[in-house]
């Protein structure tokens, strides 16, 4: 599988910096949510792209032919 995240028309492969992929659908609200984790440090400039993230960035899950597309939402860190 591959994540990219579409940010300013620049796509950016996340996959290795992330984990606890959640994808979910529902038939009711013929729609669907993908969460995710993605690792941060301030100090270190290779990840120093995750905190460039903000809603309105779009999220590409992959796996041989495109399985999701969306737009970030909402961002929690801890």
């Amino acid at each position: 599988m591959r994540l990219d995240i579409v940010k300013n028309s620049k796509s950016t492969n996340v996959t290795d910096i992330t984990g606890s992929l959640n994808l979910s659908t529902s038939i009711e609200t013929l729609g669907a949510s993908f969460t995710f984790n993605i690792a941060r440090n301030h100090y270190d400039p290779s990840l120093r792209f995750t905190d460039t993230l903000e809603p309105g960035d779009i999220v590409i899950l992959t796996n041989k032919k495109e399985l999701f597309r969306g737009i970030i939402v909402t961002i929690n860190t801890s």
